[in-house]
């Protein structure tokens, strides 16, 4: 099965194995203004956790109701979970290399602290730029972009920075960024990750195109108000 993606390239999906989605008390949304406020902002899925925890939900159609969903850049906020899980993982060490390509000396020093802050030096423009993803062995193109500035010294959003530190702890675990994810994070929340791009070579696109049912976001924020805390269990770190 395949997914397209804005970048205009037939790539694969991570596939989901389990249907399940966490389980709330629901109750319809009995409030007419916020749903008029809902459609007239064209949302289509809005649930609210109350302090009793019941849950208020509203779709805009059935398919909300059931679909999950492509997250987009939320994808880069979900993705720190599985940094912040990583004891292992000294953020400020200058990685070395990405898809067997050094980085350049005018890059370093680049690290997850680096890619995570968006404060690479290269050139690169968000949403302009994109045809590197659809190049063979991308982490080494990246490696060849131009340098404009130190890396550290300025941010420059762009999701390629998320791509490429989810490609780096791929290669220091040996285990791609989707099963990770599922494995360290998600499955002690109960949600099922219902797929996540892949590129030609495999690489997840770690900055984008997770896809979610609004039910799995809203137990990611619910753990989140629980200082990373869930049935008891401490999943997160609080810091």
């Amino acid at each position: 099965m395949v997914d397209v993606i804005a970048y205009e390239m037939t790539i694969e999906r991570v596939k989901r194995s389990d249907p399940r989605i966490p389980h709330y008390q629901t109750k319809a949304l009995a409030n007419s203004s916020v749903e008029r406020s809902l459609k007239e902002a064209g949302f289509t899925s809005f649930l609210w956790l109350h302090p009793d925890q019941s849950v208020s939900e509203w779709y805009a159609n059935d398919a909300a109701r059931t679909n999950a969903v492509n997250v987009k850049s939320v994808s880069k906020a979900l993705f720190s979970a599985l940094i912040g899980v990583d004891k292992t993982l000294d953020l400020n060490a200058p990685i070395a290399s990405f898809a067997g390509c050094a980085v350049p000396d005018a890059l370093q020093p680049l690290s997850f602290d680096t890619l995570l802050n968006m404060t690479a030096g290269f050139t690169f423009t968000e949403n302009v730029s994109s045809d590197i993803y659809a190049a063979p062995n991308w982490g080494c193109r990246a490696m060849q972009l131009p340098s404009e500035a130190r890396s550290g010294a300025r941010f420059n959003y762009n999701t390629l920075q998320y791509h490429l530190a989810g490609l780096a702890l791929a290669e220091y675990r040996g285990v791609d960024v989707a099963t990770l994810f599922q494995n360290e994070v998600l499955d002690a929340m109960e949600i099922q990750l219902d797929g996540w791009i892949k590129n030609s070579d495999g690489d997840v696109f770690t900055g984008s195109e997770m896809r979610l049912h609004p039910k799995d976001m809203l137990r990611f924020g619910e753990v989140y108000l629980n200082d990373g805390r869930f049935n008891g269990k401490h999943i997160i770190p609080k810091s």
